[in-house]
């Protein structure tokens, strides 16, 4: 299109009966901003793919700062739960922009239909996408576009318009249709760039800054857009669920008026070995036994700890700064406050969740028991703080999106004849530490559990009766001379009421209902009956359950164990768990309070008893915590932002191009930490289909422990010593590629600044291991380092070559293209040749200094907890 808008064109335009006729895609609006883009959207347009329809004026949905878009806002119910869009939905981006005058060219990119109007005059329009996705299509040939231009995503189309625009404001908007029955809503990448005078695509269109039209910028979009959207869904969450925080505020004042009396504290003579109550229970018990506790940990050493356990990452710099510029006297206080509300919270609990709840989403098609990624409720749930009750209750309703990110997503369990026993399984595990794996098909032989108990908990779940299939039986014969150890009390195709199993649980007199019908929602809910009476106040276990979680996670070893099975265990301090439930329960079901009492203690800060088995006498003492290796997630996590670096991996999903809905492809994004990522590896075993960055990530975390499938839930990992680990750090593509110096790395900024090469040594040992250098770790990396420092820097900021992406043309639709295969392949010895080192060290300098690196990541004090 080439045009000329002057001003008298447009109020020419303007002057039309608005206020007769519904609103009109393209048309002038008098409400754009001029500082920012407004984002508005319109839900179940009349039409999927096409144009020209009319339609109501657009709500708004979010506000940007240049014309780009890769991901939505969620959306949320008055739960602050995440819900599905209706779709074809129709996007709309509009800003009133100040221009000089002259001839412009403009850049439109989607991955489905847009549409670019400036003053109303339709400039450029890019087409639908072609919705067969059948495998054995087209790979896509993408083409280099150099540095000065942002690269093309697959399955994207672009438009370009030629514009002369007379100097003063023009209002710029740009359309886009989303969604269609029975395909996919994905948004790709929906971008607009502008250039004048023809040169090269100089910028994103902006009302108010100017960010370039390169790779360089888009990642600089996606990085500020993240942080954005976290602050915009919070807000958002926030203000949606008022009545919701009411309701659960007026049912924890009744949980505190019904909550059993605190079990008495212990008098302890000597207050220097206390900081709190828990201190009282477990020094009196101590001494009643004649043992005594550890000694406490050094400064440095608890900074790593609790950082480690709270967050899930080492501490920065900028952390161990504000630590030691407090008191000595409360310093430890003072960062347990800061951790507690840090957004690394939620990152590091969610991690652990994933594994209790048997989060467990594909990529590809669905296989046993995947469920849907309610991991974004996870996170959401723990960056609000909501209180632990609240979650179970939510996860129990099963509410909101299924594929989206909603609790919905744990009623998941697909290819599972009986998926609600699958959830009651979690359910029983997680919350009442009760084992019913195999009451899936018989009567449990080894715990007081039967099948009815299982499939009335599923009922439950169900709203209905469920029946027992015949793969949930066994075929039981016997000769007559002995007793089978396996009985079943259930026949297949017999049905199963709803009903609640665990009466001992729960101090209810006859007829009293786990809650006030004030806090009973909808009468005759068997689901809503199952959340209330698991997180009941009189159900005394919940309570315990959680809070012997936490003390596991902090501890090493639970007050209880194993954590999720008490059928034959015993608990080591009962009136302390007891007092811990107590206390869960009288602050609102509120976990920071529990993690506060835990970490300020002197139990928690002492040093580890040492190399003890879990189960032994001596972990059950509490002398001090138990030893512990990081986990997959921290190793991970720790050595990218030690580094800091991301992950730089692949947005997860096959289906780059959005042909199909999230039920049988996941889209679940571009990883920023490791609770993000999923099983990459696919049963076809095609080079095609691999993400080669993602998986050098998940073989790190698999070393040590992560799972790489989680159909069933699990509180310990199998974790032991093996050689894979050491090799996995040393030799693995991922920590190689974070140890590289490249222009992407802070190690790489600190080589380039002006100091003693003694104070580079320093600082490098207290960001790996958070602690000072010895003397002899000083002399010996000075020694390795010294020649050739004053000479290291060799070249200035202009070395820095501008930041590409990597773009792949494999989708779903092509994979089977040999061309794909061949990207594949070509791509994954990339990846393992590591990142492109900085030009502006010297190489060998540089080589020397990444060895220092390498040698403390392998240290064995890396993956320790201290």
């Amino acid at each position: 299109y080439r045009t000329a808008l002057s001003p008298e064109r447009i109020k020419k335009r303007v002057n039309i009966n608005l206020a007769a006729a519904p609103y009109s895609i393209g048309q002038v609006r008098d409400d754009s901003p001029t500082d920012h883009v407004a984002v508005e959207i319109m839900e179940q347009v009349p039409v999927a793919r096409k144009w020209g329809f009319r339609c109501q004026i657009p709500e708004p949905l979010y506000e940007t700062d240049v014309f780009a878009l890769k991901q939505l806002p969620h959306k949320y119910n008055n739960k602050g739960l995440i819900i599905d869009r209706k779709i074809p939905s129709l996007l709309h981006l509009h800003s009133s922009i100040e221009f000089e005058g002259g001839e412009y060219e403009f850049l439109l990119r989607s991955l489905d239909s847009a549409r670019l109007y400036i003053d109303g005059e339709l400039l450029a329009e890019t087409g639908f996408m072609n919705l067969n996705s059948s495998a054995h299509q087209e790979y896509y040939d993408l083409p280099d576009l150099g540095d000065d231009l942002l690269s093309m995503a697959a399955g994207h189309e672009e438009k370009r318009a030629k514009v002369t625009l007379a100097p003063g404001r023009h209002q710029v908007s740009v359309y886009r249709l989303v969604g269609n029955k029975n395909h996919g809503d994905y948004l790709g990448e929906l971008s607009l760039g502008m250039t004048r005078g023809g040169d090269s695509y100089s910028s994103f269109v902006a009302p108010k800054r100017k960010l370039p039209y390169t790779d360089e910028g888009w990642l600089t979009f996606l990085d500020e857009d993240r942080e954005r959207l976290q602050t915009w869904n919070q807000r958002q969450r926030s203000s949606l669920q008022k009545d919701e925080l009411a309701y659960w505020q007026r049912r924890h004042e009744w949980a505190r008026s019904v909550a059993d009396a605190d079990i008495p504290v212990p008098v302890v003579s000597d207050s220097r070995l206390v900081n709190n109550d828990i201190d009282r229970f477990i020094f009196a018990w101590l001494q009643d036994a004649g043992e005594s506790p550890t000694e406490l940990t050094s400064d440095w050493e608890f900074l790593r700890r609790v950082t480690l356990d709270v967050v899930g990452t080492v501490p920065t710099p900028e952390q161990i700064e504000a630590y030691f510029a407090d008191p000595k006297e409360t310093r430890r206080q003072q960062v347990i406050e800061r951790l507690l509300v840090d957004d690394g919270w939620a990152h590091h609990w969610v991690t652990y969740w994933q594994d209790v709840l048997a989060e467990n989403p594909g990529l590809t098609k669905p296989e046993l028991n995947n469920s849907g990624p309610f991991r974004w409720y996870l996170y959401d749930a723990f960056l609000d703080n909501r209180p632990i009750d609240r979650i179970a209750t939510e996860l129990v309703m099963m509410e909101g999106s299924a594929y989206s990110g909603g609790p919905a997503g744990f009623s998941v369990a697909s290819q599972n004849d009986v998926p609600m026993a699958a959830k009651a399984h979690i359910l029983g595990t997680a919350f009442l530490a009760v084992e019913m794996k195999c009451a899936r098909c018989h009567d449990a032989p080894y715990h007081d559990v039967k099948q009815g108990d299982l499939f009335g908990l599923a009922a439950m779940l169900k709203r209905a009766p469920e029946k027992v299939p015949g793969s949930s039986s066994v075929l039981l014969a016997s000769d007559g001379t002995r007793e089978l150890a396996v009985k079943v009390t259930l026949e297949p195709g017999s049905s199963v009421k709803p009903s609640w199993p665990f009466a001992e649980f729960v101090s209810l007199d006859d007829g009293q209902p786990p809650l006030p019908a004030e806090f009973l929602r909808t009468s005759d809910d068997p689901r809503e009956e199952l959340a209330a009476m698991l997180t009941s106040p009189l159900n005394s276990r919940f309570a315990q359950v959680i809070v012997n979680r936490m003390w596991k996670r902090y501890l090493g070893r639970g007050l209880v164990e194993p954590v999720d099975d008490w059928e034959e265990a015993e608990c080591s301090h009962p009136e302390l768990l007891d007092h811990l439930a107590h206390e869960l329960v009288a602050n609102g079901y509120d976990l920071k309070h529990i993690a506060r009492l835990i970490l300020n203690s002197q139990v928690y800060q002492r040093q580890p008893v040492g190399d003890v088995s879990v189960q032994s006498e001596e972990a059950a003492m509490f002398r001090g915590p138990v030893r512990r290796k990081m986990t997959g997630e921290q190793v991970a996590d720790s050595l990218y932002a030690v580094t800091g670096k991301d992950f730089g991996s692949e947005e997860l999903s096959i289906d780059r191009d959005g042909k199909l809905p999230d039920s049988r492809f996941g889209h679940l994004g571009i990883p920023q930490r490791s609770w993000q990522l999923a099983p990459v590896a696919n049963e076809r075993d095609r080079p095609s289909m691999t993400l080669p960055v993602a998986q050098s990530l998940i073989d790190l975390m698999s070393a040590y422990g992560w799972r790489q499938q989680r159909q069933d839930p699990l509180t310990v990992r199998e974790d032991p010593l093996t050689a894979l680990q050491p090799m996995a750090l040393a030799n693995g593509t991922s920590s190689n590629k974070a140890i590289d110096f490249s222009d992407s790395s802070t190690l790489t900024e600190l080589a380039l600044v002006d100091q003693p090469v003694e104070q580079l040594v320093e600082e490098l040992v207290q960001r790996l291991l958070t602690r000072p250098a010895t003397s002899e770790e000083r002399q010996l990396f000075v020694d390795l380092l010294k020649d050739g420092y004053d000479a290291r820097i060799v070249a200035g900021p202009e070395a820095v070559a501008p930041k590409r992406m990597f773009r792949s043309g494999i989708t779903w639709i092509n994979h089977f293209d040999p061309k794909a295969d061949n990207e594949a392949m070509a791509r994954q010895r990339e990846v393992l040749k590591g990142d492109p080192p900085t030009k502006r060290l010297d190489a060998d300098w540089r080589t020397r200094a990444e060895d220092v690196v390498w040698v403390l990541v392998n240290s064995p004090e890396f993956v320790v907890v201290p």
